[in-house]
């Protein structure tokens, strides 16, 4: 298989809530979700902070759990070698918006690393919102 091929195979795991299926493709010390903008991290968007090694990534999961999303739509998967990058199309009771993702695998199609990158002003102005609307 090649990393674009597990790639998609990693995104129809998602989608059927297979995340075994994923942490199985991840290195022990994977680097999950280097948000390059870490004031998202900071003002508790927990889906875009860094998690350090595949057990914590569980803990990114039930974070994307909690957005309740409804549309993940896969537009574009591509690259070459040990770097894959795709585009999605998401919506969820935070925002709706078109993100990319980048992977890094190492020589045994193992992923070292996954990077979000997004509109991190939109999202935390999502989040934000609902949470003041619950506590109202």
């Amino acid at each position: 298989m090649s990393n674009k091929e597990t790639i998609s195979a990693i995104y129809e795991a998602f989608l059927r809530g297979d995340i075994p299926f994923i942490l199985d493709r991840l290195t022990d010390d994977v680097e999950w979700n280097y948000a390059t903008d870490a004031a998202a991290a900071k003002n508790g968007l927990p889906w875009l902070k860094l998690y350090g090694g595949r057990e914590s990534v569980n803990d990114f999961f039930k974070a994307v759990d909690e957005m309740e999303i409804y549309q993940f739509d896969v537009l574009a998967v591509v690259g070459d070698g040990d770097e894959v990058a795709s585009r999605i199309a998401i919506g969820c009771k935070y925002f709706v918006d078109e993100i990319v993702h980048f992977w890094k695998f190492n020589d045994a199609g193992k992923i070292t690393r996954y990077q979000q990158f997004v509109d991190s002003a939109k999202q935390l102005a999502g989040y934000e919102n609902a949470h003041r609307s619950a506590a109202a």
